[in-house]
């Protein structure tokens, strides 16, 4: 009984989190007072460890709806709610799948994806544009061409949506050999849809190109090939 209660309590909050975070573009989580923005986020991120660390409970796991929870948690993780907040829920997501045994081969991949679009992706382009560390952005640029590379065009879109392409086009300016190969196959990735194109030009990337293709260096033919396909 005090499992079920538990986990109805922890229920309402999650559905709290939901419907704050999927408001209507005109009334969304940004623009709620700061005050209320940071209460709901407390109480959500509160509501997840809690749920994280009950689940190592069978008791607990057999008592609540795992449907109704990961429904939840997928919703709050494709909504405007806060992406620091989001570091929790995919964490909580993954585990109460385990657990629950809910997570099957396809539900491993799509949970799995969901996770990359509206957590990593974010968190990673958030890196490469907040970090004052080289090295961290660094990391986060090689990173997400790992991610990028598995050829996954949801990624490539989670990237751009994010704001993406300024930073990467950055890089190309700043970055050691590692980073500057990276970016580039990132951008080329990006050039393939046309919409890029204009934020691609936009953010510099034409200079740059023609910069790393008059040096003749190793990148000379991949800076070529991007050059190649922006409408120039």
């Amino acid at each position: 009984m005090t499992a079920t209660s538990t986990g109805s309590v922890i229920e309402a909050i999650l559905e709290i989190g939901v419907i704050h975070g999927t408001r209507a573009d005109s009334e969304d989580f940004d623009n709620l007072p700061s005050v209320v923005t940071e209460e709901v986020s407390q109480a959500v991120s509160a509501a997840v460890t809690l749920l994280t660390k009950l689940l190592n409970f069978d008791i607990f796991t057999r008592s609540i709806n795992s449907e109704k929870f990961t429904s939840l948690l997928r919703r709050m993780l494709k909504s405007s709610f806060p992406l620091q907040s989001k570091n929790w829920l995919a964490a909580c997501l993954v585990k109460l799948e385990s657990r629950a045994g809910l997570s099957g081969d396809h539900g491993v991949s799509c949970v799995d994806m969901e996770i990359i679009i509206y957590q990593t992706i974010p968190s990673l382009v958030e890196q490469m544009l907040t970090s004052f560390s080289f090295e961290n952005k660094r990391s986060a640029v090689i990173e997400l061409n790992k991610i990028i590379s598995s050829g996954v065009l949801e990624y490539t879109r989670a990237t751009a949506d994010s704001g993406g392409i300024f930073p990467l086009v950055k890089m190309l300016e700043e970055g050691d050999e590692d980073a500057l190969e990276a970016a580039l196959a990132i951008l080329y990735n990006l050039s393939m849809d046309p919409e890029n194109h204009p934020a691609i030009i936009a953010a510099g990337a034409v200079p740059l190109l023609k910069r790393i293709i008059f040096a003749k260096g190793p990148h000379g033919t991949k800076a070529l090939q991007l050059l190649r396909t922006l409408p120039v």
